[in-house]
């Protein structure tokens, strides 16, 4: 009793507060928001009740109170606000649909249906009132008059009013059927945001019960409207993979009178990144039969030459593990080798090219053409001095910005391949002044660790790493590079001698020279046996030898890891010799097993558990 009395003298002094201060209600506001989080909800109430009835038109109180209406069920007070509301602002569209949406609380459906159709009557022409009126059926799930209201505005605005809200409505309901009937709507009537449509439709597609429906709809919208949705049928094929069906669709697409050529090449170069080489070239090919002008002509051209030279590697060598640091910048392979290679492809390749050079007059294209050629001859032929003269010719053709230091970066990998490491550091340091970037700086350092002392490397890689963010894809890279230098460099007692071989190593695989690399490390073997770089130097020359197909070499160096720190390594990949090489699968799955059972804890265990089930799989079919 006695705190009820304490409140109502409050609410009576706030009360004089509104009424002395009229112009502002800042207090009163701070008070009724107050009482909200004290959990007063009638006594904050009845403050922004006493601020409307000072001021009916201030829309902060208003807000509130309706919000407190609705959240509390004070569905009945709500009505009579808003039934005020409307005698003060009779043209407040959110008036007309706060109203509606209290009766739809307090059960009074007819009520509702009849205050926004006194709405629609009065706001026929306002875009934004069938919008906001349409979100607040669909929060109630009126399907039925969400139709009618769509079927009153396309009559009035255009045929795909709120085609794309509304598919977007059905498709967060998985109602695809009804999804798919707006989207088509969308993209048959409006030309804006078409894109935006077929997005939404390929996301819809990644859910299989929706991909038969999708494909079912878009086959009977393109009878009638092909110009329209052929486009969209051949993205869809492409996602499902269906290459043919997606090749035919944008073909029948283009004949009707599309002449949009660059989603052709987009679609060419996509079937290429899939391997669809057979596609790929039909789309090339399909360009250059339609005398275009030669801006879109080149670029198919060197797309189709681009599809010859994908087809030049024929398999890819499997490896279940990274067993060393392949994908580290400084470890890479950078060579291809012949057991993986088309020789025929290769001809055909470089064939293509020559015929570019004479029919390619845009000299940035021509760069490009170059630079292919170079690549084919830098990687799979290993003929240092003819990629080094393509790459200049390729400069010579003032190449883009990206293409430039591309070009620049392999033209120092060919002057250390080549065995001249000076020139490839005066090369690299000069054109460092002139244009600096991370990816110069990784080939400076690389040279610096073929040709200085260990100790040196690392404290360029430490300045290195100041100027690195961890997201970059260096960063990385100079970690592992930083753990290898400083774990093995620090045997003083053996000068670094063991670093220093297998150092030479990897630069005699710089230039293609595996033979000479697999020299450096077995001295490295044979005379510092217990050098801490011995077991990384047993499991390089296991895969070195394994590259090279000298399986027995390979197997020995693989079984000498046992105790170190590879071992794990060492069991997988006397495994994978017996399964792929041998084709001894028993003496896998036995290696494979020794995996499960004797290293748990290896970070190994999973995938090939995994691979064990496979090769189980395989073996029960």
């Amino acid at each position: 009793m006695q705190n009820r009395i304490i409140l109502s003298v409050f609410l009576s002094g706030v009360s004089l507060l509104i009424s002395q201060n009229n112009p502002s209600y800042n207090g009163a506001l701070k008070t009724a928001k107050m009482l909200e989080r004290e959990g007063e909800i009638d006594a904050a109430i009845s403050v922004y009740r006493d601020i409307l009835e000072k001021k009916p038109t201030h829309y902060q109180s208003f807000s509130s109170l309706k919000s407190l209406y609705q959240n509390n069920q004070k569905y009945e007070e709500g009505i009579q606000l808003m039934r005020k509301r409307l005698v003060n602002s009779p043209n407040d569209t959110r008036v007309y649909l706060y109203l509606s949406e209290f009766y739809y609380l307090d059960d009074q459906k007819g009520l509702a249906k009849a205050t926004w159709s006194s709405g629609l009557d009065k706001f026929q022409s306002s875009k934004t009132y069938y919008r906001l009126l349409i979100s607040l059926l669909e929060k109630y799930s009126d399907q039925k008059n969400i139709d009618l209201i769509l079927t009153k505005g396309r009559k009035n605005f255009d045929k795909a009013f709120l085609a794309y809200e509304s598919g977007l409505f059905h498709q967060t309901k998985r109602e695809y059927d009804l999804a798919m009937d707006q989207f088509i709507l969308h993209l048959i009537y409006q030309k804006k945001n078409s894109s935006l449509i077929e997005k939404r439709i390929l996301i819809m597609s990644d859910e299989v019960e929706a991909q038969k429906i999708i494909e079912q709809k878009l086959i009977y919208a393109a009878e009638i409207n092909p110009e329209k949705i052929l486009n969209i049928i051949s993205q869809f094929y492409f996602k499902q993979q269906k290459y043919e069906l997606a090749m035919k669709a944008k073909e029948k697409w283009t004949l009707l009178g599309s002449r949009d050529f660059k989603s052709w090449l987009e679609f060419a170069a996509d079937l290429n990144e899939e391997n669809q080489f057979k596609y790929s070239t039909y789309a090339y090919n399909f360009i250059l039969n339609q005398n275009l002008n030669s801006k879109i002509t080149d670029k198919a051209l060197i797309g189709l030459a681009k599809t010859v030279e994908k087809q030049i590697i024929t398999m890819d060598e499997v490896f279940l593990i990274p067993y060393f640091y392949d994908d580290n910048i400084f470890f890479q392979d950078q060579f291809i080798s012949s057991k993986t290679m088309s020789i025929e492809n290769l001809k055909s390749s470089l064939q293509v090219y020559d015929s570019l050079i004479i029919s390619i007059k845009n000299p940035a294209i021509l760069a490009e053409v170059y630079f292919r050629i170079g690549e084919v001859q830098f990687k799979v032929l290993q003929d240092f001095d003819k990629a080094y003269n393509l790459f200049n010719k390729a400069l010579n053709n003032k190449p883009g910005i990206l293409l430039n230091e591309k070009i620049k970066l392999r033209i120092a990998d060919t002057f250390i391949a080549k065995g001249n490491l000076d020139k490839a550091k005066s090369f690299l340091k000069d054109f460092y002044k002139s244009k600096p970037s991370v990816k110069i700086k990784e080939r400076i350092l690389l040279v610096h660790l073929l040709t200085e002392e260990p100790d040196s490397s690392l404290l360029l890689i430490k300045d290195f790493l100041k100027e690195t963010s961890p997201t970059n894809s260096t960063f990385n890279d100079l970690m592992e590079l930083r753990t290898i230098l400083s774990k093995y460099s620090s045997e003083k007692e053996e000068g670094n001698l063991p670093l220093h071989y297998f150092l030479r190593s990897e630069y005699f695989l710089r230039q293609k020279k595996t033979g000479n690399a697999i020299e450096e490390l077995m001295y490295v073997f044979d005379n510092y046996p217990k050098s801490k770089i011995t077991p990384l130097v047993n499991l390089r020359l296991s895969l070195l030898n394994y590259k090279i197909g000298s399986l027995d070499e390979s197997l020995k160096f693989a079984t000498n890891l046992k105790g170190s720190e590879y071992e794990d390594r060492g069991v997988i990949l006397i495994g994978q010799i017996h399964e792929y090489k041998l084709s001894n699968i028993e003496k896998a799955l036995e290696n494979y097993m020794k995996i499960i059972n004797e290293f748990p804890n290896s970070i190994y265990s999973e995938p090939i558990r995994f691979h064990i089930r496979k090769i189980q799989k395989v073996k029960t079919i």
